[in-house]
C-alpha cells in the first residue's frame, strides 16, 4: 500500500470577488486572440460579466469539463 502525504490546501469553489480581482489585474492593453473578447470590453463591463463568469468557473470545476484550449 502506497501512502500519501496529505494535500497541501483544500480546493474551495472560486467566488465573484476572486473573479473581479482577476478581471482588475487584466491588461486592457494587451491584444487577444481573434475569436475573443478583447480585455478592454471585458474591464468596462466586469460588474455585468462577473456572476455569470463566476457561475461558468464555479459548474467548470464542478462537472470537471474544461475548454480544449486549456488543455
Amino acid at each position: 500500500d502506497t501512502e500519501y502525504t496529505p494535500p497541501a490546501w483544500q480546493f474551495t469553489d472560486i467566488s465573484d470577488e476572486q473573479v473581479m480581482r482577476a478581471i482588475d489585474r487584466i491588461n486592457p492593453d494587451k491584444a487577444t486572440r481573434s475569436d475573443s473578447v478583447p480585455n478592454r470590453v471585458i474591464k468596462e463591463c466586469k460588474e455585468i460579466l462577473t456572476p455569470h463568469l463566476g457561475s461558468l468557473f464555479r459548474a467548470m470545476f464542478t462537472f470537471e469539463c474544461y475548454p480544449e484550449d486549456w488543455a
